[in-house]
């Protein structure tokens, strides 16, 4: 969250240069009962996140680029003592 506009920034100022096939963020802390997913979404990419609910922290999101064919296999949040996130793409 903190970081969003920051990394919007990033993917600006390359100017297409290297169009990344997929970006992989860890400790998003984004809570989905707390924020509107929809407001970290990035052009010509798709979200898959995985948030915990239940305390601050944690979290991991892929942004996958809508060019290629993706399906989101396997989706595991608080996996091992409400310690863990996972997405399998």
């Amino acid at each position: 969250m903190k970081h969003f506009d920051d990394l919007k920034d990033f993917l600006i100022n390359i100017n297409g240069k290297n169009k990344f096939d997929v970006i992989a963020l860890s400790e998003n802390w984004l809570m989905s009962n707390k924020y509107d997913l929809s407001d970290f979404v990035l052009d010509i990419y798709t979200l898959h996140t995985s948030s915990r609910n239940s305390k601050i922290g944690g979290g991991v999101s892929i942004y996958v680029n809508d060019d290629l064919n993706q399906k989101v296999m396997c989706i595991f949040s608080k996996l091992i003592e409400d310690s863990m996130e996972t997405i399998f793409i």
